[in-house]
């Protein structure tokens, strides 16, 4: 919890972000009865196709989510596209990011964005403010690149590594290119 909040009156509001809980447990199964109900579509109506207008629960869903900070040119996010291949990763961001446009608002993390609990959140030239850090203190496993030795996102990783992001991006795409599928995580 951010704050502690005292209400006077007698309309009270709660709101909670996106994966800020734990998921609930699975219902056991029902034995009620099922009935099938046929639904026939309008004569006049077709669908053509139907599509979001952005994937908004991906980040929700992700095992591994990448978090970029303002040190990321947008023009080199496809430098990226080889890790995210490998690990199945989406793109998030810091709010400096988002407010840019590099990446869509829907995709930053923290106070003013979403939650997040990935197994692995690999934040990249991402300072570690307290705001954006809330969207991730549900990762199992946060591991953080800097080129900076005194960036507050080192006091709150599982593991640092001060160097230059696209150093340490090729470096983790060549070592996850010799690995064999699946075998991403593993230990060596």
């Amino acid at each position: 919890m951010l704050a502690d909040i005292t209400a006077h009156g007698q309309v009270r509001i709660a709101t909670v972000q996106t994966g800020s809980l734990p998921l609930p447990t699975a219902r056991p199964r029902s034995s009620l009865p099922v009935r099938v109900l046929d639904v026939v579509a309008e004569a006049g109506t077709r669908i053509l196709r139907t599509h979001p207008a952005y994937d908004h629960d991906a980040l929700d869903r992700a095992d591994v989510v990448i978090g970029l900070g303002a040190g990321v040119p947008a023009d080199a996010y496809g430098e990226l596209d080889g890790l995210r291949g490998q690990w199945g990763a989406e793109l998030a961001a810091t709010r400096k990011v988002t407010d840019t446009g590099a990446l869509a608002h829907g995709r930053q993390l923290g106070v003013t964005g979403r939650s997040v609990a990935p197994r692995l959140y690999l934040a990249i030239a991402v300072s570690g403010s307290r705001d954006h850090l809330v969207g991730v203190e549900r990762a199992r496993t946060i591991v953080a690149i800097n080129h900076d030795p005194e960036a507050p996102i080192f006091q709150h990783c599982d593991f640092g590594l001060v160097a230059d992001w696209r150093e340490a991006v090729r470096a983790l795409t060549t070592r996850g290119a010799s690995r064999p599928a699946g075998d991403m995580f593993a230990r060596s």
